[in-house]
């Protein structure tokens, strides 16, 4: 396949907005599912979703569409629209080139909307503004626009409109999916590899085939019958099966670069997938590759580097690494990559394996190892996106009760705890996106921030050792 005939793209919106109406009008007009066939929220694949009207598992299709005598492949990742399934959204951003900003014309921008919005600009994601519910005579269609363009700081002209329940504007949006976003990157824009890879956006326990992963493959290509492996937890595996999503699992011979699709595993075995791990060939020695890392603090490195070249712009990993020399607690970190940025899984290799979360930011003080993110749950304790570890006895802590949403900076001076985020109230008060924890509890810095925080430095430096994590 043509990898230039690839987009890959998803719906970003508030709760409610119409995204899977939206998604349901875009499947009957590339006839991807026949009209007498159609229900709807037909992505929702759990009754409960249908019958509160909301999305929790996102589920992949493929679509085709011609444009200009020229057949593309679309392939869409619906994503839940509340805030407490952010951590599905920031799986999928990182599976596509590009999302649809979906905002309803009868209620206007939602703050869950904008957090959405900034992680999707910070993947370096197109984004393509849609106004829905344009058929309803509650819309306030130039009030609406002119919101969206002052928030985008683009042309209001640039912005669609559509209708899920009419259809109106759903040729024409998928018109623009083609022209507005780019094609999946060439390998040879990534990186030039003897083998494949791909990364694991999500995954589902078949009873029959075991493991069943979804995968946005970065390059080469997967068969029926090869011998793979997980790079994280090393597991080798022969592939069953591998196929797209129309929406169901339709087998194919092959995917390959810049593809959505699926493996079947055949592991049964618990906790061997994982979000963010990558998927290669059992004799496909690294995953080695150049990659842009947020922001990384020079005496945070130690000597004892393994595969490792860093400079001003770059850091190459290849296998597993040491982060610091002098403190032997997080040797053994496993990193996954590509070329949208950096994946960091199983990332408490050595502490304890149980965060059910991605770790945003960390900071390491003394015997004391500070970190924040979107875990819930660490080390056996509820911490709520911010925790410490005390190395010298191997025990967790939270920081009363925690943060209410991703904590993506955390700053230790002192006695004080700074942190920065997604989050709105932090130890059950309000906040505005920056807290401050002094040993005892959590308070607010002058009434906070108007918009999420994403670093903190003191004095114009941060004291201590950190680093900060992008996806």
């Amino acid at each position: 396949m043509d990898i230039n005939s690839i987009r890959n793209f998803s719906i970003i919106a508030h709760i409610d907005h119409g995204k899977s109406t939206l998604a349901d009008r875009m499947l009957e007009v590339t006839g991807t599912i026949e009209k007498r066939k159609m229900k709807d929220q037909v992505l929702d694949s759990m009754d409960l979703e249908r019958e509160r009207g909301i999305t929790i598992k996102m589920q992949p299709v493929r679509m085709e569409h011609t444009l200009n005598g020229e057949k593309y492949i679309l392939n869409l990742i619906d994503t839940p629209g509340h805030i407490d399934f952010s951590y599905e959204v920031s799986r999928t951003l990182k599976a596509v080139e590009g999302s649809i900003l979906l905002v309803d014309a009868t209620q206007g921008v939602q703050a869950q909307t904008l957090t959405t919005l900034q992680m999707a600009r910070d993947s370096g994601l197109v984004i393509i503004p849609v106004l829905s519910k344009i058929d309803s005579p509650l819309a306030m269609v130039d009030e609406v626009k002119m919101e969206v363009a002052i928030l985008l700081n683009i042309d209001p002209d640039s912005i669609l409109l559509v209708s899920g329940k009419t259809g109106e504007g759903v040729p024409e949006l998928l018109d623009a999916i083609i022209k507005r976003i780019p094609p999946p990157k060439h390998p040879t824009e990534i990186i030039k590899t003897d083998g494949a890879r791909a990364l694991v956006f999500d995954f589902k326990y078949d009873n029959h085939r075991g493991v069943i992963v979804y995968v946005r493959v970065i390059d080469g290509e997967f068969k029926k019958g090869e011998s793979l492996l997980f790079a994280v937890s090393a597991e080798k595996f022969i592939c069953l099966e591998v196929g797209t999503f129309s929406p169901e699992e339709e087998p194919k011979e092959k995917i390959g670069t810049g593809e959505i699709g699926y493996i079947v595993t055949g592991i049964k075995k618990p906790g061997i997938a994982s979000v963010g791990d990558t998927i290669t060939y059992v004799d496909h020695k690294g995953t080695a590759a150049s990659y842009r890392i947020r922001g990384i603090q020079l005496d945070m490195i130690g000597q004892d580097y393994a595969n490792i070249i860093l400079d001003l712009n770059d850091i190459i990993l290849e296998n597993e690494i040491s982060m610091n020399q002098n403190v032997e607690y997080l040797r053994e970190i496993y990193m996954t990559a590509h070329d949208d940025g950096l994946l960091v899984t199983n990332f408490w290799a050595t502490i304890g394996r149980d965060e059910n979360g991605v770790v945003r930011c960390m900071q390491v003080v003394g015997n004391k190892i500070y970190v924040g993110g979107e875990f819930t749950h660490i080390g056996g304790i509820e911490a709520n996106r911010i925790a410490v570890y005390d190395i010298p006895t191997g025990v967790w802590s939270s920081l009363g009760t925690g943060l209410n949403n991703t904590c993506l900076a955390i700053v230790v001076s002192g006695s004080n705890v700074y942190a920065g985020g997604s989050f709105t109230t932090a130890g059950g008060i309000y906040v505005g996106y920056i807290a401050k924890w002094n040993g005892s509890s959590w308070s607010a810095l002058d009434g906070g921030l108007n918009g999420p925080c994403w670093a903190i430095a003191i004095n114009g430096t941060i004291p201590g050792p950190s680093l900060h994590f992008t996806e």
